[in-house]
């Protein structure tokens, strides 16, 4: 649904900006098909209206609601584990990559800024205890479509406060993989995939594990499929629909 925009006076040789307000009743791509534009002009007895063809994709991300967050993740998020390095701010050079306003300005390489004409920075690895791998198996049986929505909200839902909490996030799904960011503009590209995620049989292959020995692994099952993590991964399952979820 949506709510139209008015504007008062357009005069010849102006322009306006209006916003229209559109209501989405479920996450993905919606495809507009352009524009309607009506005016009572002069006298406001009759109503013309002209139809523009502007199409238009718009994203729309899944709900971000308060969820429980795994045990295992609990002293990490309230600060109560052991960790002297901070993400981002680890011992291992990484790479570079383009500037994000909540960056330390210590990390600017600024060789490199001037060679390119634009702030980059440098990469640090994170420390394995503070990289989490959200895993979100979408191969279905029959029925588990509601099942499936609610997963992906509870998904979204993790993301967002892991990365305020400063820690490195990525997601794996049988569509594909977001690697490992920080900061809140790392949740763009995760909300991002979670929008379009497609469904898989149930029969579709296993989903293949992210992450490397050490990182904390989260994994949710909506629709009986599974995967199979290394012993030294630390794996926790969570619930995100009615039903309950496979062990791993």
């Amino acid at each position: 649904s949506q709510k139209p925009s008015y504007t008062l006076v357009v005069g010849a040789g102006e322009t306006q900006d209006a916003a229209i307000r559109l209501t989405a009743n479920r996450r993905g791509v919606h495809a507009t098909e352009g524009l309607r534009i009506s005016t009572h002009f002069p006298f406001g007895f009759f109503k013309k209206s002209r139809q523009l063809d502007l199409p238009e994709e718009i994203m729309v991300w899944p709900a971000i609601v308060r969820v429980p967050v795994p045990p295992s993740l609990t002293a990490v998020l309230l600060g109560a584990e052991a960790d002297p390095l901070r993400v981002g701010r680890g011992e291992e050079y990484h790479g570079l990559r383009e500037h994000r306003n909540e960056d330390d300005r210590r990390d600017i390489h600024w060789k490199s800024s001037a060679r390119r004409g634009r702030l980059v920075v440098r990469e640090w690895e994170a420390p394995a205890t503070r990289r989490v791998w959200l895993h979100l198996v979408n191969a279905l049986g029959p029925d588990a479509e509601a099942a499936f929505e609610r997963a992906i909200t509870h998904t979204a839902s993790l993301a967002a406060p892991l990365l305020a909490a400063g820690l490195s996030v990525g997601l794996r799904t049988l569509d594909g993989t977001v690697p490992l960011g920080i900061g809140s503009s790392h949740l763009t590209p995760l909300l991002d995939h979670l929008a379009r995620l497609s469904t898989r049989p149930l029969d579709a292959e296993l989903l293949e594990p992210a992450g490397e020995p050490g990182d904390r692994v989260l994994v949710c099952f909506p629709g009986g499929a599974g995967c199979a993590f290394p012993a030294e991964c630390r794996v926790d399952a969570f619930e995100a629909a009615e039903e309950a979820t496979h062990a791993v």
